[in-house]
């Protein structure tokens, strides 16, 4: 099972070879939120966005295996309709998430990425019927706290 349940697993776990996938694409994403906030100083957002995902489906190109991909049986009309719906909505709210880490400078922009986990398993919860556990809850807790904590306007605790 490959999950970061600290709770019942214990800290070892997270650096176990399965999640290590999750802590390198927390680190890279970091590091691509300072690069596109600095970024959109020198040019325009909307033309610094095209050439973002320009650039990054070219790299994507290398790691497509056009195999498995020729030989789907499931490529059918329901599934390119989905699949042009989830692009859609990840283009448009990362392009979001881009001109906002501009406007709002990378740290206080990259607060919200603390929201999407406990907004995917509310989701997952009400849509699918997930089970959310107590860790959950706690988490989601820390997370909405944490956001509003960095945001604050003045950053004083007391």
């Amino acid at each position: 099972m490959y999950h970061l349940d600290v709770f019942s697993l214990g800290l070892s776990e997270i650096f176990a070879s399965e999640n290590m996938y999750f802590i390198f694409c927390s680190i890279i994403w970091g590091i691509m939120t300072i690069l596109m906030a600095n970024g959109q100083f020198e040019i325009n957002s909307i033309l610094y966005i095209i050439l973002t995902y320009c650039i990054a489906s070219i790299i994507a190109l290398f790691f497509i295996d056009y195999q498995g991909l020729i030989s789907a049986d499931l490529i059918n009309s329901r599934f390119l309709i989905n699949f042009f719906v989830v692009c859609s909505a990840m283009s448009i709210g990362t392009s979001i998430y881009i001109i906002a880490s501009a406007k709002l400078g990378p740290v206080k922009s990259s607060t919200f990425i603390f929201s999407v986990p406990l907004i995917a398993m509310l989701t997952a919860h009400f849509v699918l019927g997930e089970y959310i556990g107590l860790n959950i809850y706690f988490g989601g807790f820390i997370s909405i706290i944490a956001i509003i904590l960095i945001n604050k306007k003045n950053n004083n605790l007391f």
